[in-house]
């Protein structure tokens, strides 16, 4: 079995798998430089070997992203949040922006060889919109698990029935 874990932070989700699937390939995208380090030494503490940890974002096309650093706060990496936040985060908490590499869901089903994917994991700050509606491969995956994030990139929301329904109509558009 192959999981994909976009967005796989300091590789929580990414070890627990590895555990207890040891005969799963398991590819993980880290986009922020110093949590990828993070994942990288978790990894190898833990004698992790079947997970192949990758420092990128995946995107609709593959496109290099701005991601916003948040000091302190791993799981706050950010490439979707309008100017006027990234200028607040870095004035007010000392938030830097760097540039990263990115890849598509469809490029990595391409380089890797995969024919088939249990599951895909998106915990990717907005980009989970766009991922899917530009994929050619969801028909080769059993289970998509994720964290939606409202941002102004995408939908608008304030209830869980209301960010649901807007999300299954942005994938169906």
């Amino acid at each position: 079995d192959v999981f994909i874990d976009v967005g796989a932070n300091v590789g929580f989700v990414s070890m627990y798998v590895a555990k207890r699937y040891p005969a799963a390939k398991i590819i993980a995208f880290e986009p922020a430089p110093e949590t990828f380090q993070v994942l990288q030494k978790n990894l190898a503490e833990n004698g992790i070997e079947n997970v192949t940890a990758l420092n990128k974002a995946v995107n609709a096309d593959g496109r290099p992203l701005e991601l916003l650093i948040m000091p302190g706060d791993s799981g706050a990496s950010n490439a979707f949040a309008n100017d006027a936040v990234v200028e607040r985060f870095k004035r007010d908490m000392g938030g830097t922006v760097v540039t990263v590499e990115a890849t598509t869901l469809d490029q990595v089903f391409d380089a890797y060889g995969i024919a088939h994917c249990a599951v895909l994991k998106l915990d990717c700050e907005g980009a989970e919109y766009e991922i899917l509606r530009q994929t050619n491969v969801l028909e080769r995956i059993d289970r998509v698990v994720m964290e939606l994030h409202i941002n102004p990139s995408t939908i608008e929301g304030n209830t869980i029935e209301g960010v649901k329904q807007a999300f299954v109509q942005e994938i169906r558009d």
